[in-house]
């Protein structure tokens, strides 16, 4: 019996991914509310917290899309990379200007934004600092 538990628990971990994945936000949703804005990962698996922003463009006007990174309160914003956009919800990230490109989607969840790169799902919300 706790074979046959285990083994429903594992098959509905296992499709629950779909079930729940989100349908696609509009672009303009996306563009409005995500990009221009500060948003904190906090990767548990990896130790790693910080704060990104995705700019149309950097504050002397030379670096379009850029992303800037910052890892506390203090630390100065440093270019992490840039970014294209494809509708409705789809960044290709490059990582200073490396190829290929990561491929991240975005799924607005109330008020903080779900953040899809390979394998891994993240909850990104606003900059605590």
């Amino acid at each position: 019996m706790k074979k046959l538990l285990l083994a429903a628990c594992l098959l509905l971990a296992a499709s629950c991914r779909g079930w729940l994945n989100p349908v696609p936000p509009e672009a303009k949703l996306v563009t409005d509310y995500f990009v221009g804005y500060w948003w904190e990962l906090d990767i548990g698996a990896f130790n790693y917290n910080s704060c990104f922003i995705l700019q149309e463009e950097d504050d002397a006007g030379l670096t379009k899309h850029p992303i800037f990174v910052k890892e506390s309160a203090n630390d100065e914003p440093e270019l992490f990379g840039t970014w294209n956009f494809y509708p409705p919800n789809t960044f290709y990230v490059y990582e200073d200007g490396e190829e290929p490109p990561y491929e991240l989607e975005v799924y607005e969840m109330d008020g903080c934004w779900s953040v899809e790169w390979g394998s891994m799902v993240e909850v990104a919300c606003n900059c605590s600092f």
